[in-house]
C-alpha cells in the first residue's frame, strides 16, 4: 500500500511538471490556459491522495505472543513480522 501511495504522489509530481509552461514549450506542446488548469488540479489531488495514503498505512505488524511460566500466563510479548 505504501509502494503504490509513493507510486500515485510521484505521478502526480510529474504531471505537475508537465503542466508548467516552460516544459510544455520544451516539449512543443500547445494546450489550452483549460487544459493546464484541469492538469493541474489533477496532479495536485493525486500527490495528496499519495501522501495521505503513505502516511495512513502502518509501517509493520506487532502480534503479541503469550508467555508463559509453567501453566500460567504471566504476560505478553510484541512481536514484529
Amino acid at each position: 500500500m505504501k509502494t503504490g501511495g509513493y507510486l500515485i504522489a510521484v505521478v502526480g509530481i510529474l504531471l505537475l511538471i508537465g503542466s508548467s509552461d516552460h516544459v510544455q514549450t520544451l516539449l512543443k506542446v500547445n494546450a489550452s490556459p483549460a487544459t493546464d488548469t484541469i492538469l493541474l488540479i489533477t496532479s495536485l489531488v493525486l500527490v495528496l491522495i499519495g501522501i495521505v495514503m503513505v502516511i495512513k498505512t502502518p509501517s509493520g505488524k506487532v502480534s503479541e505472543v503469550p508467555i508463559y511460566e509453567g501453566k500460567h500466563l504471566v504476560g505478553y510479548r510484541r512481536v514484529k513480522k
